[in-house]
């Protein structure tokens, strides 16, 4: 992982511009954060164990009840479909939210912070075209009946996460999202890493002998100039209103709106 510390907001954008399209982000209100599921911060030391129970008795759970609450014409079919809306509505699982937008990333940044906060906020970014070709090329040696190549991945996302990724535990990465995607995955431009290994963190994994090839990045900078983060995304139209689309996106923006205007930096 390359960690690079940024100085200034007008440096933190043109780090962020030069990041192609290749790339995935995910913004860290607090530089300490790793990067954790929702379930494994849930489970902690449990988390081996525990995680395959927990995870099946989640997803069964929330597919039997689904009827009862969706006021939507979207119903999930395949497992990545149903996991993502989980993920959605905060239930627990093994999948780590990341976004094509670098913007967005520090939107997160910004709606989980506090501006007089003294630690560092981050931004991850992963290059999921080389992650997953990687990914892909592990497999092709491992198992003979995998048959897919990089092309394959845009039209077949579900059934490789289902019928393979998920299938071994080994300290291997995908990034994807479902094929069809829900209102909030479409809104923030999001997608999702996952690996189905126990042991290692995503840092490890990262940092290991099959992806220590393919750069990574951690960019820190300080929460000193959050006012002027909030103006840049101010100015392009990112908020709570846009990402969310919803009521919890308008109370979201309403609250960044009164932490923007109502106080002031103590030093």
């Amino acid at each position: 992982m390359i960690h690079e510390m940024i100085n200034s907001p007008e440096n933190l954008v043109n780090r962020l511009n030069l990041f192609g399209n290749e790339f995935v982000f995910r913004g860290h209100s607090n530089i300490g954060w790793e990067l954790k599921t929702s379930l494994r911060r849930l489970l902690y030391n449990n988390y081996q164990a525990k995680v395959e129970v927990f995870e099946t008795y989640s997803l069964n759970e929330f597919k039997s009840k689904f009827y009862l609450y969706n006021k939507d014409d979207y119903e999930p079919k395949t497992d990545l479909e149903w996991l993502a809306m989980m993920q959605h509505y905060g239930t627990p699982t093994r999948l780590l939210d990341f976004t094509e937008s670098p913007y967005i990333a520090l939107y997160f940044c910004l709606e989980n912070s506090n501006k007089k906060q003294k630690e560092n906020m981050a931004i991850y970014a992963l290059n999921y075209r080389e992650i997953n070709k990687t990914t892909i090329n592990y497999l092709e040696n491992l198992d003979a009946s995998f048959k897919y190549d990089y092309l394959d991945i845009e039209n077949n996302k579900d059934q490789i996460f289902e019928n393979k990724i998920t299938k071994f535990n080994i300290p291997l990465l995908w990034i994807s999202e479902p094929k069809r995607l829900n209102k909030r995955i479409e809104r923030q431009r999001g997608t999702f890493l996952y690996t189905n290994e126990r042991n290692k963190t995503y840092e490890e994994i990262l940092e290991s002998e099959i992806y220590k090839n393919i750069p990574s990045f951690l960019l820190e900078f300080s929460a000193n100039f959050w006012d002027n983060y909030y103006t840049i995304l101010n100015k392009m139209n990112i908020n709570g209103k846009t990402v969310y689309g919803d009521l919890e996106g308008l109370s979201k923006q309403i609250k960044m709106v009164i932490q923007a205007y109502s106080t002031e930096r103590t030093t």
